[in-house]
């Protein structure tokens, strides 16, 4: 899975996300696995969530487990969850 960004994902149900307009940025969020990102258009501020999930994914999937803390370890299963529940690889 070290080459995730280069995958092609197809979903396998939607991910359930929230937009909400500020006066000059559009913020986008799940709650459930405490995923964001912002933008100064809808799409930017998706294509800001993906990046930051892609980009947490995998900086933990490519750490030891010895060197992650147990909070590190519980979102790697979380993102992992995340691949798992929602996209086909």
């Amino acid at each position: 899975m070290n080459d995730f960004a280069q995958m092609k994902l197809e979903r396998k149900k939607p991910l359930e996300i929230t937009f909400e307009k500020g006066k000059e940025l559009i913020t986008v969020y799940n709650d459930t696995f405490n995923l964001s990102g912002i933008g100064s258009t809808r799409e930017e501020a998706l294509k800001d969530l993906i990046e930051f999930f892609i980009h947490d994914y995998l900086s933990y999937k490519n750490t030891p487990p010895e060197k992650l803390s147990r909070e590190a370890k519980s979102l790697l299963q979380q993102y992992e969850n995340v691949i798992e529940t929602y996209f086909v690889l």
